[in-house]
């Protein structure tokens, strides 16, 4: 009911149960990750945090990276329209 009034603007997609392959969140969470586990293990909250920050940052000067989550086979979907 409430999509009812909505559908001009929204675009429901329905998933598996368990499809990480399809959610473009999965990719970047991946790449996250990856960068916590490189270089200098972290020793404690300022330096975890530092290094969460730093990856942020430069993602942000990668809106390349960025599209690309949404450009895999499987996620492509989440672009239509874009």
């Amino acid at each position: 009911a409430w999509l009812a009034d909505k559908k001009d603007r929204i675009e429901l997609a329905f998933l598996p149960p368990y499809a990480p392959e399809s959610n473009p969140d999965e990719y970047l969470n991946r790449d996250f990750n990856t960068a916590l586990r490189t270089g200098a293990v972290s020793t404690d909250k300022n330096s975890f945090m530092a290094k969460a920050t730093a990856f942020m940052d430069r993602l942000c000067q990668m809106p390349q990276k960025v599209a690309s989550y949404f450009r895999h086979p499987s996620a492509r979907y989440a672009m239509s329209g874009i």
